[in-house]
């Protein structure tokens, strides 16, 4: 399935697992840029075109659920996609009602991220 390149911001404090879902991105053909918490990603808002935002949900500063709402509040419109490694039905629903758009397990899987990238696009 052909999909448009897009531009992403990947939002994780974990810098390994950065690189690996940056090198999952890209082997896709879409363009992705990383960032590690609230302010840098505000940063990159600010001075970059994005498509998409897709956000670790455990992360030391402040987790993706509360990143989301202070990105939502921000008035960032963008769809938003919670990454985690648990899954959890009660997960999904904190990720819904944090104005995530989408929810993905890591580690990524190309069917999950391409319907994904197809639902918005």
């Amino acid at each position: 399935m052909y999909q448009q390149p897009r531009n992403i911001l990947l939002i994780d404090d974990d810098l390994l697992l950065q690189r690996v879902q940056l090198a999952f991105i890209e082997s896709y053909g879409h363009q992705a840029f990383a960032v590690k918490n609230l302010a840098e990603a505000q940063e990159a808002l600010n001075n970059r075109h994005f498509d998409l935002i897709l956000t670790d949900i455990i992360m030391p500063e402040m987790n993706g659920f509360e990143l989301t709402k202070k990105l939502r509040d921000d008035g960032i419109k963008l769809p938003i996609i919670a990454l985690s490694g648990n899954g959890s039905d009660a997960d999904r629903q904190q990720a819904k009602q944090a104005g995530m758009n989408g929810y993905l397990t890591k580690p990524l899987r190309q069917d999950a991220f391409n319907k994904v990238i197809a639902t918005f696009f």
